[in-house]
């Protein structure tokens, strides 16, 4: 039991990453880490890995 509750908990974080880089996409916001710009196009690969990570834990939990 504790282990789908771990694998659900995993899949929720994935998945509020996935919506915040949503977020970050769809209101165009800017991220500055020191002196250097995080471009939108990692915001686009961490929605989809997010989002492929969180149905994989969700699939899993559903599995056990």
């Amino acid at each position: 039991m504790s282990k789908n509750i771990t694998l659900i908990v995993a899949g929720a974080i994935f998945i509020i990453v996935a919506i915040l880089h949503l977020v970050r996409l769809v209101m165009k916001l800017r991220v500055t880490i020191g002196q250097t710009e995080v471009p939108m196009n990692m915001s686009i690969v961490g929605l989809i890995v997010g989002f492929i990570l969180s149905a994989w834990m969700f699939m899993a939990a559903l599995l056990k």
